[in-house]
C-alpha cells in the first residue's frame, strides 16, 4: 500500500523576515552592553565583546542571506523541505529540532544541504489560508511520525 505525501508551500512574509532580523541585531547589541557592563578585566570584556558581536554578526548575515536567496518553502508530511528561488532553482534543506507550528503562527528552522541555517517566522489563519491549512495538517502528520 503507498501512502500519499502531502505537502503545503509557504511564501514567508517580508515584515515578519525584517522583524527577525531586526530583533536579533536588538539582541546583538543589548548582549554586548550586558557583555560591557560586566566587572572583568578590560582586555577579556574587549575580546568577548569582539568575539561576541562577529557570531551575532555572523548570524545575521547567514539569515539574511537566506532570505535573499529564497521566497518560497515547501514541507511535506516526511519532513523533507524544499527551498524555492525567485527564479525557480530549488534546493533540499532539512527541518531542526526547535521548529513550532501553533494554530497562527509558526517558527521554523531550517538547515540547506551546504550549510546555510535560518529560521522563517510565519503566520496565517487555517479559516483563511488554504496552505496554512495544509501547513498545520503536515505538522501534525511530521509530528506523529518524529
Amino acid at each position: 500500500m503507498s501512502s500519499n505525501v502531502f505537502s503545503t508551500e509557504l511564501k514567508p512574509d517580508p515584515v515578519l523576515r525584517c522583524t527577525v532580523l531586526l530583533t536579533g541585531a536588538l539582541a546583538a547589541v543589548l548582549g554586548l552592553v550586558m557583555i560591557l557592563t560586566m566587572p572583568l578585566d578590560f582586555g577579556l570584556l574587549l575580546s568577548t565583546g569582539l568575539l561576541w558581536s562577529l557570531i551575532t554578526l555572523r548570524e545575521l548575515l547567514h539569515a539574511r542571506d537566506a532570505y535573499l536567496r529564497y521566497c518560497l518553502l515547501r514541507l511535506d508530511s516526511t519532513g523533507k523541505v524544499t527551498l524555492i528561488a525567485a527564479n525557480g532553482d530549488s534546493q533540499a534543506a532539512t527541518l531542526l529540532a526547535g521548529s513550532i507550528v501553533l494554530d497562527r503562527v509558526a517558527w521554523l528552522r531550517i538547515e540547506s544541504l551546504d550549510g546555510l541555517r535560518c529560521a522563517e517566522l510565519m503566520r496565517g489563519n487555517s479559516r483563511e489560508d488554504h496552505q496554512w491549512r495544509r501547513l498545520q495538517v503536515v505538522w501534525r502528520h511530521f509530528g506523529a511520525a518524529s
